[in-house]
């Protein structure tokens, strides 16, 4: 077991990478052969192991898969980080409670991390698919809510969370995934424009972009030759009324009418 906590890791892979960066400009205007310009890159070589090694320790850790004991408090905790940010209130966590009991949710990627015994982040997977143009039905996976507490997002968390993820659907066998969200924080995944991959938002005209709309091939070449449309799950679609009934046994939080929310 490591002696570093998840977030002293993330700082000094940070770190180290910045470092890195500077030694590989600075190598750039140094003569091959002189002392200098080995010792540089001695260094480089040095920093990649650094990060490599964090990277090995970092994998995994504190991540597993979710249990029964663990429903309320990640409920609570997709509340925390989703309250006031799409739309006052929210219902991302009811989502959440409503999914776990349907058939196209996927148990073996239904992930929590944990640091130092506590829950401070949970992802949820979904079977989804993507209705082609000839007729065809072709399976692919969406992901999310994907939460982190308010006081530990902007660390990494999710992104790791993101990445361990992604890599245990593509041994599982998945093609693709399909998420609607923020494509400039998607991009570092690999994430595209579906439009891109020929897979459009179901509803839209297909000649009017939708950069929430993005996707990700897991096996090269996978969406290759396809056209065709995209919808969320039905079990992504919930009644406010039934958002409010279930959110009436949390601590009561105030809603608030925020800049930036899309409803």
């Amino acid at each position: 077991m490591s002696t570093y906590t998840i977030e002293e890791l993330l700082e000094a892979k940070r770190s180290i990478a910045s470092t890195l960066s500077k030694c590989e400009k600075v190598i750039l205007k140094l003569q091959p052969g002189k002392s200098q310009h080995t010792l540089t890159v001695r260094r480089i070589a040095a920093f990649k192991i650094a990060l490599d090694l964090i990277e090995r320790e970092l994998d995994g850790m504190g991540m597993r898969l979710e249990e029964p004991k663990d429903y309320r408090e990640v409920e609570n905790l997709t509340r925390e980080a989703f309250w006031n940010k799409y739309r006052p209130g929210c219902f991302e966590h009811y989502v959440l409670h409503k999914y776990r009991g349907r058939p196209d949710f996927v148990k073996e990627l239904d992930y929590v991390m944990e640091e130092n015994g506590k829950i401070i982040a949970h992802i949820m997977y979904s079977h989804a698919q993507i209705n082609t143009d000839d007729g065809q039905m072709i399976p692919i996976m969406i992901f999310g809510p994907v939460s982190v507490l308010p006081e530990k997002q902007g660390k990494g968390f999710g992104g790791r969370l993101i990445r361990y993820t992604l890599d245990m659907a593509e041994k599982m066998g998945c093609g693709a995934v399909a998420i609607t969200g923020d494509p400039d924080y998607y991009r570092r995944f690999g994430f595209v424009s579906g439009s891109e991959l020929g897979v459009y938002y179901d509803g839209l005209p297909r000649s009017e972009e939708a950069p929430f709309f993005i996707v990700k091939e897991l096996k090269e070449g996978f969406l290759q030759g396809v056209t065709g449309v995209y919808r969320d799950p039905e079990g992504y679609f919930v009644e406010d009324d039934d958002v409010e009934a279930f959110d009436a046994g949390f601590p009561p939080k105030e809603k608030k009418k925020l800049p930036g929310q899309l409803v």
